[in-house]
Formats: C-alpha cells, structure tokens, sequence
C-alpha cells in the first residue's frame, strides 16, 4: 500500500495518478503506526524498522513519508530490540545515504548490545541468544549476524569460548549456525587455547558442528602460518561426503599451501572409497 504506482510496460505516471494514490499510502502509513503500538515483539518491531527505513527517508507523499518516519523515531529501542537489530540489521538498516556513517552506527550498536549482553542478561545470555533466534527463524526474517558474533567474542572472548561449548553440548542449538566468526576470533587471539577445541569439532559426527568450522577456515587469517593442528583438522574436513564442508576445507588448503608451507602435513588426502 506504500508503494507508489507503477506505469505498465514503462508507461509514465502522471502526477494525477500519483496523487490519486496518496490517501492509500497515507492510511497504510496509519496502519503501521497502529501495528507498533500494539506489538511488543522486538522481532516485529525490529522488522518495521528495517522494512520501512527506506521510506522514512526518501519516501513519497511528504505526509505519508513525515508519518512513517514519526512511526519509527517513537519505537522505544529496549535491550530486546537493539539486540534483535544487531542480529538481523545489515548497513544499509543504519542508514541510507553514507555508507561510512551508517558503518560507525553499526559498529557503535554491535558494541553497546555485546556489552549489553555481558552486563544485563546475567545467566540468562545463551538462553535470550538462542530464543531470539529461533523467534527470528519463525518470522522469516534473514539474519545478518556474523558481525555480532564476532564483536561479542572480542569483547569477552571466554564468553565466545563458551558458546561454542555450548552449541557442542546441544543438538539443534541455533548458535552453532553462528560459531564461525566467534571461531575466527579465538584462533587468531588464543591460538594455544582455540586449537584443541578446533581438533575436538573437526572430529564431531555433527555436520553442522563441521560446516561451522569449515567456514571458520574459509576465509582464516592466520592460514598465512598455519599451525600442524590446522592442517589436521583440515584434513578431517576434507574427509567428509559434504560437498560444502569439502569444498571450503580444500580451499582452505590451498590458501595454507599458497602461505608457503610445505611437507606431508600439508598434502590433501586421497579421497576414501
């Protein structure tokens, strides 16, 4: 109902048309100011501020626009929503028009809801991260929250190790869909401490538990110098029948090589029969 005409086959719209339009977009802009008053869902009310950002700025009718963006200035920002933002808000969600502002907002958000999540949940942190996203999942709505998961193991990386572990000891946990970036951050920072957990995944009979880690290595910094224990989990992965897992392990692989290490350890092994 926002949306403006459109003219068929590329047929101009006149101004007339346009206009004729305006007391829909304006009633549709009243609907979803009714729809946030009425919700106390962060994940819906976090879905009206990414699904209408746009309009607020640059929309048409000015009135339709003015009430849309009223709208979403009153949407109280709890811990819950800022939480559910960073979980599902890309770039583009802080802004619409500089690309280097709307980073630093970003940034500044992942920071404040990380710490967020060490101060104001307590005991309750992998329990609230798990709920939101499954309730997130239900509504269909696409996560974008590698930069979260990453921000929260910098912040407090033993709290990173530990949701791993926890993600480990629970089959269906949502979080080991996000354990990549958090592995990412660990191996760089505690190389001595991460890579024993890292041998212990690349042995788990869990194929998500191996694609977490494969994407871990896909894109690894610290393959520049490698160390023996990355190049036998690499090896395990690549053992594996999953095309996906395979693939970015043999990647892997061939950035390690690539590093300039050589000998057996970094062969890639004959495939099994």
């Amino acid at each position: 109902m926002l949306t403006p005409p459109i003219g068929l086959y590329g047929r101009k719209i006149t101004p007339e048309e346009r206009q004729s339009w305006a007391s829909e977009q304006i009633a549709a802009a009243d609907l979803i100011k009714d729809f946030a008053a009425s919700t106390d869902s962060a994940v819906l009310l976090a879905l009206v501020l990414r699904e209408f950002s746009w309009f607020a700025a640059k929309g048409a009718p000015h009135e339709a626009r003015e009430r849309v963006a009223e709208t979403l200035s009153s949407v109280p920002m709890s811990p819950d929503l800022r939480l559910v933002v960073a979980l599902t808000g890309g770039t583009s969600a802080f802004g619409v028009d500089d690309i280097d502002a709307a980073s630093a907002r970003q940034a500044a958000l992942l920071t404040e809801v990380t710490r967020d999540m060490l101060a104001l949940y307590k005991g309750e942190r992998l329990d609230k991260l798990e709920n939101m996203l499954r309730e997130i999942d239900r509504a269909n709505i696409k996560t974008n929250a590698g930069l979260f998961f990453s921000t929260l193991a910098q912040e407090s990386p033993d709290r990173g190790r530990s949701l791993v572990e926890h993600a480990l000891e629970h089959v269906d946990c949502p979080l080991i869909a996000f354990a990549s970036p958090v592995l990412q951050v660990l191996r760089s920072g505690t190389p001595d401490e991460t890579l024993p957990l890292l041998l212990r995944m690349a042995h788990n009979d869990r194929e998500d538990v191996r694609a977490s880690l494969a994407g871990a290595y896909a894109s690894a910094p610290w393959l520049n110098h490698p160390a023996e224990d990355d190049f036998a989990c690499l090896r395990e992965l690549i053992r594996t029948g999953n095309a996906g897992i395979k693939y970015r392990a043999a990647h892997a692989l061939r950035m390690a090589g690539a590093s300039g290490t050589s000998g057996p350890q970094a062969r890639i092994p004959a495939k099994r029969h």
